[in-house]
């Protein structure tokens, strides 16, 4: 069913779309594995990453802002968040403007392991993903999340 040369294949439209699909599934599947064995040293995963890498660099953050940035659920949220709270890398306080909205901030400790964290992904470079023109697959990548979410 999933034909890994699609220049000699047949397969209709429909086939080759759900091999593309089945195949970046796998892709991030693997990217995501990566990732959490280079952050596992410094106890986060990657979903907790974004969060810490989130308010370390835009500074703090509503559970409301933290879904909508990273496209998660507020529950998916909620959970990355008590995580990185008892592993000591933010805080969670009731913010003033609702009374019902947790605000989420780093701590030192948090910004520290940040920046480890990023030092030792912009470490792995190229030698991440192999990539020849790393900037242009962002590019197609994000091309295509933009086509897919405007069918949604």
């Amino acid at each position: 069913m999933y034909s890994h040369d699609l220049a000699t294949t047949t397969q209709t439209r429909g086939a080759v779309e759900l091999d593309i699909a089945a195949t970046l599934i796998r892709v991030a599947g693997t990217v995501r594995t990566r990732l959490d064995e280079i952050l596992v040293r410094y106890r986060v995963s990657w979903a907790g990453f974004e969060v810490l890498d989130l308010v370390c660099t835009d500074g703090p953050k509503t559970y409301r802002a933290l879904a909508h940035h990273l496209d998660r659920h507020r529950t998916s949220v909620r959970s990355i968040v008590a995580g990185l709270v008892d592993s000591g890398y933010v805080t969670r306080t009731l913010g003033a403007a609702r009374s019902d909205e947790f605000v989420v901030e780093p701590t030192e400790s948090g910004r520290s392991v940040h920046d480890r964290a990023r030092r030792a992904l912009d470490g792995c470079g190229f030698d991440f993903l192999a990539l020849d023109d790393p900037a242009a697959m962002v590019d197609q990548l994000r091309e295509l999340d933009r086509g897919l979410r405007s069918r949604r």
